[in-house]
């Protein structure tokens, strides 16, 4: 399976708590103890997985869909694995 088709998911079943001020945000993971600042594409790719599982295509295309204008979109395949790296997201098997 290629890194575009992996689906990514919350790391923790532990909820994350959320602050927001305009275009940042502010992520709490209680299940590490961490706070992680994040911009609105980050924030709206967690908030998307906090509901369920998707691939690299499902994010872009319910992110494009939206008509959202989001800068850095096409980082997207990197933002999954930095998100993977602070312990936010992890990839499951289909």
């Amino acid at each position: 399976m290629g890194n575009d088709e992996r689906r990514w998911t919350v790391a923790s079943p532990s909820p994350l708590r959320w602050r927001s001020w305009d275009d940042e945000f502010l992520v709490f993971n209680t299940a590490s103890g961490e706070t992680h600042h994040l911009n609105l594409i980050a924030a709206t790719v967690l908030q998307r997985l906090e509901q369920d599982p998707a691939t690299v295509a499902d994010l872009m295309g319910e992110i494009r869909s939206a008509s959202v204008d989001m800068p850095g979109l096409e980082q997207l395949p990197a933002l999954l694995e930095t998100l993977d790296e602070l312990g936010l997201i992890t990839p499951i098997d289909p």
